[in-house]
This record gives structure tokens, sequence and C-alpha cells, in this order.
């Protein structure tokens, strides 16, 4: 370097000569700070990567690069802030002028971050890792960090200050390439989903006022039918009007199972409390196929299309008549007659499908109310089964006798939020369920509900009646 300053000391004006050795110190000192800047943030992400992991299932792998724009930013946003809230108290005028520059960099951080997101493939959602694989990387990130530390002591000592010694020690790379691969681990998460195999699984999750179900089949292929939603939980100019049932419950259910791919997705109808939870159910998983009946050609159901065929979804249009065979459970699409295209959402386009597997069979009827309830029942349509999911929620323009009768169920589940403003269930179909001897379970009350069967044997129980203590705890919080 200083060849390099008496170099450039003798080609530049002689005035300013004398700081050729500034001039030529700077960019090397600007780029040795961007490298730690780097540095720390890939060590950090590094470090971070199972929390992440496991408290926001996501990994970003542009996390060490957009951190640099990020950290200049913020350090120039901190003190400014503390400047504009202090000079707006002495003089307004002033304070407005610095908030508008503060405004500016705030933009700027929004939109470099905002920026980095759209790169594809550079931050994905996982399942969170095992326990033993977490204990296991922060045990060895610590021990590296304890080997560096020593190494670097021993580099300290003037008897060893003449003497070559290599950049990093055998056990130094051991460690390091063993946290590696733990990372790896984490990031890939290649470990298999937790499901019942051999046998077929419904589970009807709590995702308040609305419907997702989830479905395990024998041979380890998932489905999930509707994601839940609150209607005018819209996303407004950035922020969210309500709760994102698909981000915070929906996605998470399918995590804590380790599902990182669903075979498919299906909307029984473009109805908020189905659909909404399916746009972060799709951004967040590999989905094989969206399953739709009617073509509602309303904003949120296009909407919802487009996403899909954005992540190579297949769409699917599925209408009464069409069946699927999978490791001998046997599934029926029982509605809609006609998937013509149709102006609004509706009830009674609901997407009605029966699962058989052995001696048991599912029968998932969407919202259908009378009508439909009717026209199955008097085409004889096959609708008996052992578990039934109650159609719309139990109001009282569903379950009429004669639907009841014909489906003849030894468990009904109902999905409903607590104290919800329609008063579902109503108390008439409770009773109509009770009196046709019907085990009656409700979301609100149970929790979510989980039904197994080999084909032989069905097995129902309900999140309350297998964490009774939570449920209390819950309940007292309330």
């Amino acid at each position: 370097m200083r060849a390099a300053t008496q170099w450039l000391a003798g080609r530049i004006p002689a005035r300013i000569a004398s700081r050729a050795g500034d001039l030529l110190m700077l960019p090397v000192r600007a780029g040795l700070r961007l490298w730690e800047i780097i540095l720390l943030s890939a060590v950090i992400q590094w470090g971070m990567l199972p929390l992440l992991a496991e408290d926001f299932h996501r990994v970003s792998l542009a996390g060490p690069v957009s951190n640099i724009p990020a950290v200049l930013l913020t350090g120039i946003i901190v003190p400014l802030g503390f400047v504009t809230l202090g000079m707006a108290m002495v003089w307004a005028r002033a304070g407005l002028v610095l908030a508008k520059a503060l405004s500016f960099c705030i933009g700027l951080l929004i939109a470099s971050v905002e920026w980095f997101t759209r790169w594809p493939r550079l931050t994905y959602r996982i399942p969170g890792p095992p326990v033993w694989l977490m204990i296991l990387f922060f045990v060895g990130f610590i021990f590296l960090a304890a080997v560096a530390r020593a190494i670097a002591a021993r580099r300290r000592d003037p008897a060893l200050r003449r003497q070559w010694l290599p950049v990093a020690q055998p056990t130094e790379w051991i460690t390091a390439l063993a946290v590696v691969t733990l990372a790896v681990l984490v990031a890939w998460h290649p470990f298999a989903p937790s499901l019942y195999r051999g046998k077929l699984e419904v589970s009807v999750l709590d995702v308040g006022q609305g419907d997702s179900i989830f479905v395990a089949f024998p041979d380890g292929r998932t489905m999930l039918v509707d994601g839940g939603g609150h209607a005018g939980a819209e996303v407004v100019s950035g922020f969210r009007s309500g709760p994102d049932v698909g981000e915070e419950v929906v996605s998470p259910y399918l995590w804590s199972r380790g599902i990182k791919r669903l075979d498919v997705v299906a909307l029984s109808h473009a109805h908020h409390d189905h659909l909404d939870g399916l746009h972060a159910v799709i951004a967040n998983f590999k989905v094989g196929e969206l399953w739709i009946g009617s073509d509602e050609e309303t904003p949120a159901f296009l909407v919802l299309l487009a996403e899909a065929r954005a992540h190579g979804i297949k769409i699917v249009q599925e209408i009464r008549g069409r069946t699927f065979d999978w490791d001998g459970v046997r599934g029926e699409v029982l509605w809609p007659a006609d998937v013509s295209e149709v102006d609004k959402a509706a009830n009674d386009n609901s997407f009605v499908m029966r699962i058989q597997d052995g001696d048991d069979s599912f029968l998932l009827p969407g919202d259908i109310e009378k009508k439909v309830e009717n026209e199955l029942v008097d085409e004889h349509a096959p609708l008996a089964a052992t578990f039934l999911k109650v159609p719309h929620h139990g109001s009282k323009t569903s379950s009429t006798d004669a639907f009841v009768g014909a489906v003849a169920p030894r468990v009904a589940v109902v999905s409903v939020g607590e104290g919800n403003q329609f008063g579902h269930p109503v108390d008439s179909v409770v009773e109509r369920y009770a009196q046709a001897g019907v085990r009656f379970l409700r979301t609100d009350r149970d929790g979510a509900v989980t039904a197994l069967t080999d084909g032989h044997e069905l097995v129902v129980r309900s999140f309350v009646e297998e964490h009774p203590q939570r449920s209390e705890d819950a309940r007292g919080a309330n």
C-alpha cells in the first residue's frame, strides 16, 4: 500500500499529493467495512437459521445480502428519527421537513426488502426442524465458536507470531463442516411428514367460522379441502384488515405435521370463509393440483386461480360422477352436476365429495343447503357415510331430516367459530342429529377433530379430549 501511495503521489497535483494515502485507503476501508457487514450478516443468519425455521418457517438465502442496505438505512433512520422527534417539539415546521426525509428513508428500506423478496427461490417456507436437530446445531455452533476463540488466543502468543500457521486448524474445519451439514438439514428438511401410514385420516381443523379439512391417504398422499378465512379480512394498501387464517392457523398445522407438499387442494366454493386461507397455502406449500367445482366468476375466485397458475399448479374442474382410487381408497364427486360459469358464489355451488375406505366412509358436503340436499336424496346419490362434516356450519337451511336420514352418520362434525354472529349451529339442527343418535362434535368447543380408519375400525378424537389441560387454560385465559 505504501508503494501504491508513492506511485499515486507522483502522478497527482502536488497540493493533494500529501493526501494520496487517504485517497487510496478510503475505498479499501469502505470495502473492508462492507465485507465486515456481509460476514456478520452471514454468521447471524447462519446462527439464527433453526430459530427462524421453527418460529417463522422461513429460510431466506438472500438474507445476508438484503441485510446490507437494511443495516445502512437503519443506521440513518434511527438517529434521524430521534432528531425529528426532538425538533418537532421545538419547531414544528422544521420537524415536518425532517419527517419527510425520514419517510423517504423508511420507504427506501421497505422497497429494498420487497425487492429481495421478489427474487425467485431465494426465500421459501419449511416445517420447523426436529428438536434433536436444533440441539445438535447449537451445540456444534457453540463448539465451533469456542474452538475458533481458542485458536485465535494461540495466535496472539508472541512465541508463535513468527511461525507460519494455517488459516484454520483441522478441528475448525471438521466442526465447521458438521455445522454446515446440520444447517443444510434444517434448510432442506428432508424428513418424512408425520402421517398415519396405512390409514385414512380426515381432520376437521379449528379455523373459526369457516371450513378447512385435511385428508391423508394410506399411501401418503395428502389433500386439503378449503382453507378457512374471515369475511372482510383483506389486504388493503399492504395491511391486512383481519386475521389470515391460512398463514396463522392452517399453514402452522401442516408444518407441525412436517408437510411441505400437498397433492391436492380442493375448494368447495368461493365464499371467503372457505377460500381466503388458500392464498397462504398455495404460497407456502408445493401443491400438485387445485380441484374446483362450479366456475364462479367472482374476483376472489379469479385471483386464486391466477395465483395457482403462477405457481404452476394444475387446475382440475370436478363434476358429478368423477372418481379416483388412491391405494384402495375410493373417492367420488357427488356435486356439482353442472360446472358452467356462474356470476356469483353460492352455497349450493359447493363441491361435494365422498371418500370410502373399506367399511368406513366420509362425506364432505361443503355448504350445500336444502335444495341440493333434497336433490341428492331424491336421486338416491350414495350419501351414506360413517363420518359427516355437517353442511353449512349447522345452519337452519341445511341438514334436513331426509338428508340426515340418508347419510345416517355415526359421527358428525360442525366447523364453527366460538360465539359466531350467525348462531351456528342452530339448536334445531343439533337436536336433529341428537335424535338420530349421532355423536355430534363442534370445533368451537372440541377443537380440531381427527378421524382415523384402517378400513375396518373408525377412531375419532378431538383436541380437547387429547389436551384437556391446555383447553382449560385457554378457557381461563379467555
